[in-house]
């Protein structure tokens, strides 16, 4: 190949190492700012799983006597987060997907709207969503976002742009 045909890659990544430098220290900066919410959402997650209370944040406080720092004489946990959590999971995920036959295809032009069209696309997508466990990834999406809420006690909220408002036409 002559000269002219060839890709230059060494002018393509030019000052490669600089921006790859900013990236690097902007995802630091963002990854070390986000570590206190981390550690209170690992807190959340060790209260919701606790068997016990010498698995949570708690496992030191009471004493039973003085030179004791064990802890409570006892360990035992009630698990009201863990039933709420369960509450709240379950609740969204009979929301989100209620039966196997929650999926429904709506064609936009006349050969979409043919039955047998509708069936075979629901038929396909249904087998899809089976094989490739959609029902498991909601779940944890679900879960994580029962535990991972902001402090300020509002729920994640997802923005739409322009563009996928109009692809999606909502």
């Amino acid at each position: 190949m002559s000269g002219a045909d060839s890709l230059d890659f060494e002018a393509l990544f030019e000052g490669g190492d600089v921006k790859a430098e900013e990236i690097s220290n902007m995802w630091n900066e963002w990854n070390g700012a986000r570590h206190g919410q981390i550690a209170r959402w690992k807190e959340t997650q060790e209260y919701v799983y606790a068997t016990s209370t010498r698995e949570t944040a708690n496992d030191t406080v009471g004493g039973t006597e003085e030179d004791d720092d064990s802890g409570w004489s006892h360990s035992t946990h009630v698990p009201k987060l863990t039933q709420i959590f369960d509450n709240l999971s379950a609740n969204y995920m009979s929301a989100l997907i209620p039966h196997e036959d929650w999926f429904k295809f709506v064609g936009h032009d006349g050969d979409a709207v043919l039955k047998a069209t509708r069936k075979t696309v629901e038929a396909y997508l249904q087998t899809k969503h089976r094989l490739n466990g959609l029902r498991t990834v909601v779940q944890k999406l679900i879960e994580r976002g029962v535990i991972e809420k902001e402090t300020v006690g509002k729920t994640n909220i997802l923005r739409f742009t322009k563009e996928i408002k109009e692809g999606l036409q909502l």
